[in-house]
């Protein structure tokens, strides 16, 4: 089932409008952490929603995934980019799984039929182009 990104971050933009009504000092420091970050010289923008998307991807954000995809589309991202960091964000979210199920695995020999899974963690490289009408089309 495909995610719908464009309703996930209005509906994420919607809550957190309440969110800075309900609790507007925690989120105006946040608002002020994502503002001094963005405010680095180095590196550029570009790359730090890269970094974001990866991020993003990582944690199982979708609402992250889908601003920040939008973002870089905003910022010129061609596929082949965006699907490199992808590919780094799936090779990061493996291998730290890998160190960690080894770990889990030491902790209780008595369990010889536990299982891992790390494949999977992104369904696809990438949201179909049409998902975003602001994504550049491959040249």
């Amino acid at each position: 089932m495909a995610k719908e990104y464009g309703s996930i971050t209005a509906d994420i933009a919607a809550y957190t409008s309440e969110l800075r009504k309900i609790i507007p000092d925690v989120m105006g420091e946040f608002s002020n952490l994502a503002q001094t970050a963005a405010q680095t010289k180095a590196p550029d923008e570009k790359t730090k929603e890269f970094v974001a998307l990866a991020l993003g991807v990582a944690a199982h954000c979708d609402g992250c995934i889908g601003f920040h995809i939008k973002a870089l589309a905003r910022l010129g991202a061609s596929r082949e980019e965006v699907a490199g960091v992808l590919g780094m964000a799936i090779y990061m979210g493996g291998g730290p799984s890998v160190m960690y199920a080894a770990d889990a695995l030491s902790l209780r020999p008595v369990c010889s039929s536990i299982r891992a899974n790390i494949v999977g963690i992104w369904p696809s490289p990438l949201p179909p182009a049409d998902r975003y009408s602001e994504w550049p089309d491959p040249a």
